[in-house]
């Protein structure tokens, strides 16, 4: 990890060039809002000290790509009824407002929304900042948050204790299907529990052309690798070395798993290139594993599963992808920053974000109830969501984006033919430890 920290070191350095004139400090007291008390409240609000009742105005950067109004909505309305004194400024990050630009330009956000990269994005910068002792001084109540997410939080810090966010909704990678291509060739549906194996006969079944159409049965969107990697808990860098860690022969069965279902799906290049559009686009795509698409679904008859799994570990799901809310560290209004992440966890809130499709990091099954009402997921099998158990914590570093896109390559390469599932991971490990190497680790 020491190599790691350098190489952070040595980003921190390289992304504040030019901007001298801003200091990223740790600001404030370390409090923050996130009890329960409302503006409604005065008496509740003198008792805690840390509540901030001045007017203030809170800069929030949304880090993602998805129009959230309805969250957006929710936010405030909850916001102004609890903290009537806190205006929420949302930005939308965009070319020229990255997280990058706003440091340079020295006009940080004081919370960040995103994916759980954005802690990774932030640390190189100096922003980010431990809740802990916010969470403390508010008596925000953690424990209603599902405990494998704040692990997930924890595994982010360099110590593995520091809460350097907190996680305000769940994600989840499914298997998409279309129906109507089942039905026109009357093969049964996916159903929840199957295994890989299940899935690759289903698959050839629905590979076949019909009316002049090429229907194919099955494709991985995103990083075709992110299931297995999950499932079988496979790095990308060893830690401890600070060097591609995909020789090994668990990354060998996650290609051996890859390539026979792209083979039974038809190992079409647009398989692993433009899986989206041929799914809920062109629809002539059986099986798809992706995240919640739902929205891009609605003129096609579609219904989903839960992600296949291996016979010797059934019922293990794929990643836990999450959504995050941090507060910079450069923050001068840590307290009224916390109140704000307070509110998102507030019921209002929390109803939105999962009506809006993206589950609730509650522990309260309430919210599974009412997962995409407002998504076009109603009557589908939501509770698919739920039927598997989290795949095993894996953590991963600021190299990883060095050896992930030495894979992909590599992997057409198999499919097409031309190299062997050795000579590829080989040549994946080389490329990645070079594109490391590049980077200035030492």
């Amino acid at each position: 990890m020491n190599k790691l920290r350098k190489f952070r070191n040595r980003a921190l350095m390289l992304s504040l060039a030019g901007a001298a004139a801003f200091a990223v400090t740790a600001c404030g007291n370390g409090g923050g809002g996130g009890a329960t008390t409302g503006g409604k409240d005065a008496d509740a609000a003198a008792k805690n000290s840390a509540i901030v009742t001045k007017p203030v105005t809170i800069k929030f950067s949304r880090t993602d790509n998805y129009i959230m109004e309805p969250i957006d909505n929710a936010i405030k309305e909850t916001l102004g009824k609890k903290y009537p004194n806190i205006t929420l400024e949302i930005v939308q990050q965009t070319k020229g407002n990255s997280i990058e630009e706003q440091v340079a330009a020295g006009t940080p956000s004081d919370i960040y929304q995103g994916g759980s990269g954005t802690v990774n994005t932030l640390k190189p910068l100096g922003l980010n900042f431990d809740l802990t002792p916010l969470i403390k001084s508010h008596n925000f109540d953690i424990g209603r948050i599902e405990p494998h997410m704040l692990d997930l939080m924890r595994l982010k810090s360099d110590d593995g204790k520091a809460l350097l966010g907190l996680p305000y909704a769940n994600g989840f990678n499914l298997m998409f299907y279309n129906k109507d291509i089942f039905d026109k060739f009357g093969v049964p549906y996916p159903k929840d529990g199957m295994t890989w194996e299940q899935i690759m006969d289903l698959s050839k079944k629905v590979t076949r052309q019909d009316g002049g159409t090429q229907y194919y049965g099955f494709a991985i969107g995103g990083n075709w690798y992110t299931p297995f990697q999950a499932q079988f808990g496979l790095p990308l860098v060893d830690v401890k070395t600070s060097k591609a860690a995909v020789t090994t022969e668990g990354w060998k069965r996650a290609f051996d798993y890859a390539k026979r279902l792209y083979e039974a799906g038809g190992n079409d290049p647009k398989l692993y290139s433009s899986s989206g559009n041929m799914f809920y686009k062109d629809k002539v795509l059986a099986m798809w594993i992706s995240n919640n698409n739902s929205r891009y679904m609605s003129e096609m008859n579609w219904d989903m599963v839960s992600l296949p799994s291996t016979p010797e570990k059934p019922g293990i799901g794929g990643p836990s992808p999450y959504n995050v809310m941090t507060i910079a560290s450069s923050s001068k209004e840590k307290d009224a920053a916390f109140q704000v992440l307070d509110v998102i966890f507030t019921d209002e809130v929390q109803t939105a974000i999962a009506k809006y499709g993206m589950p609730s990091p509650l522990k309260d099954d309430k919210y599974k109830k009412m997962l995409g009402q407002d998504a076009g997921m109603n009557g589908k099998n939501v509770m698919a969501v739920f039927n598997n158990k989290p795949a095993p914590l894996l953590d991963d570093t600021d190299l990883d984006p060095y050896v992930n896109k030495a894979l992909a390559p590599v992997m057409k390469d198999v499919l097409a033919g031309k190299k062997d599932i050795n000579t590829a991971l080989r040549e994946a490990a080389d490329t990645g430890n070079a594109n490391i190497e590049a980077a200035g680790v030492k």
